[in-house]
């Protein structure tokens, strides 16, 4: 953080003694500034400007309230200093700074606004859509994460069912080829169960899950011996 720029230095006899009380007003708002204390040094510098109006008093002044936190008093005091010296050497710095405080008073803003008229902002409107709905979907989602993980079972039986059958065609013995090929076979039918079973699984969660976020009524599932069934209201 670089310190806080003191008022011009002139000759000793031109100096009047407004000058001289503002420069040992800025001189020890430098001081609270750069001892963290920027609350004091802001005051410090404010004082300095009232007894003598010397613009690069409110430069300091912008530095010392955004760093306290003030940011709308930064963007004040940096806005009266780029209205006081638009020629300034550092005014493209300075308009970079008041951009980021601007969005950041207008954040702040919105904020206040949110929660003055009980409207939920960020995180708290995420967990209210949890709360709500989460009971509604996770159901669904846990069923169908469910046939996914017996889908990709019967896709591996699949391939092992495919390398035993190349196994069989390999083996020179007829005995042991008949015995790669029954693995093959079995696995094959493994693989086709589920498959199939997967495949049902994940379009029961299917259904249930878009009836469940088109129904007000509760939704529920009843698996029977050899069946599934959703039961609710779809609108």
């Amino acid at each position: 953080m670089a310190v806080l720029a003191v008022v011009r230095t002139a000759a000793a006899q031109d100096i009047s003694d407004e000058e001289r009380r503002a420069r040992q007003l800025a001189h020890e708002g430098e001081l609270a500034y750069g001892d963290g204390r920027f609350d004091e040094a802001a005051v410090l510098i404010r004082r300095a400007y009232e007894v003598f109006r010397e613009p690069v008093l409110l430069h300091n002044l912008g530095r010392a309230l955004e760093s306290a936190g003030d940011e709308r008093g930064a963007v004040d005091a940096y806005e009266r200093y780029l209205d006081e010296v638009p020629d300034a050497e550092d005014r493209a710095l300075i308009e970079g700074r008041l951009r980021q405080l601007r969005e950041d008073v207008a954040e702040d803003e919105r904020l206040r606004s949110s929660a003055s008229s009980g409207a939920p902002t960020g995180s708290e409107a995420s967990a209210e859509a949890v709360d709500d709905g989460g009971s509604v979907v996770i159901g669904p989602l846990v069923l169908g994460g469910v046939g996914l993980l017996v889908v990709t079972a019967g896709v591996v039986s699949g391939v092992l069912a495919l390398g035993k059958e190349a196994d069989a065609d390999a083996e020179p013995v007829h005995q042991r080829a008949r015995r790669l090929l029954d693995d093959a076979e079995t696995l094959a039918a493994v693989t086709n169960a589920l498959l199939i079973g997967g495949a049902v699984v994940v379009a029961v969660a299917t259904t249930w899950l878009v009836i469940a976020l088109g129904s007000e009524e509760e939704v529920s599932l009843r698996i029977g011996p050899g069946s599934f069934a959703v039961a609710g209201h779809f609108d």
